[in-house]
């Protein structure tokens, strides 16, 4: 169980990110507005930030769902410590 759970856990997170990207890149106009409807970033980066989120989600959700990009554990030494 105890390797089971992080695993699982990347998998929804990367599924999560993954589903996320797709609705923000495939409705951009819709999630620039929604973005630009919080008032939380000044009108000249709204733009910008509603192009550029999207995609980190899409490369985050890779990198989670990607196998080898388990966190590798330190090896135990001869005492059982990391």
């Amino acid at each position: 169980m105890q390797r089971t759970a992080p695993i699982v856990a990347r998998i929804l997170l990367g599924l999560i990110f993954a589903l996320s990207a797709t609705a923000k890149l495939s409705a951009s106009g819709i999630f620039q507005a929604d973005v630009a409807a919080y008032h939380i970033l000044p009108s000249l980066l709204v733009g910008p930030f509603a192009l550029t989120l999207p995609w980190v989600e899409a490369v985050l959700a890779l990198y989670l769902l990607e196998r080898r990009s388990r966190i590798r554990r330190p090896p135990i030494d001869q005492a059982g410590e990391r």
